[in-house]
């Protein structure tokens, strides 16, 4: 009895599979008649060419592509940026792991740029001085 079971399980399965496929193909061929009854349909009212149809998928298919295309170049952006943003903060990382150094080089920088501001300042000071020194001169000279 057990047997008899297997076999007709089998046998189910055999027709379950066999259903499957036929209503696959009756479903493909539904598809084609309905693209072959529509092109007519189209064709006898005059709405547009056969030809044309084929053009339109082409483009369809070209247009398909270009997307597909445009959609691999941003994913390679999005990559792109990702690992520049991840070299960013390896180097901010890097850099503000070394505070001393940078602090030692930027109060340099501003010594040697206060020391630059002094020396301008003093020459200004001598020239405003030459020049009082020399008003008073003038102002002698006159006078005698």
């Amino acid at each position: 009895m057990h047997i008899t079971n297997v076999r007709g399980d089998v046998h189910v399965a055999q027709h379950v599979a066999h259903n499957e496929r036929l209503r696959h193909h009756n479903t493909k061929l539904t598809e084609r008649l309905s693209e072959v009854l529509g092109e007519r349909v189209f064709h006898d009212a005059g709405l547009t060419r056969t030809d044309e149809i084929g053009t339109l998928r082409e483009r369809v298919a070209e247009l398909e592509q270009q997307l597909l295309d445009r959609s691999q170049d941003l994913q390679d952006r999005d990559d792109e940026l990702a690992a520049a943003r991840a070299a960013n903060r390896d180097l901010m990382t890097r850099l503000n792991s070394r505070p001393q150094q940078s602090t030692t080089a930027a109060h340099a920088r501003k010594a040697g740029q206060g020391q630059q501001v002094l020396a301008g300042q003093r020459q200004r000071l001598e020239f405003l001085l030459c020049r009082a020194e020399c008003a008073q001169l003038i102002d002698r000279g006159s006078r005698r």
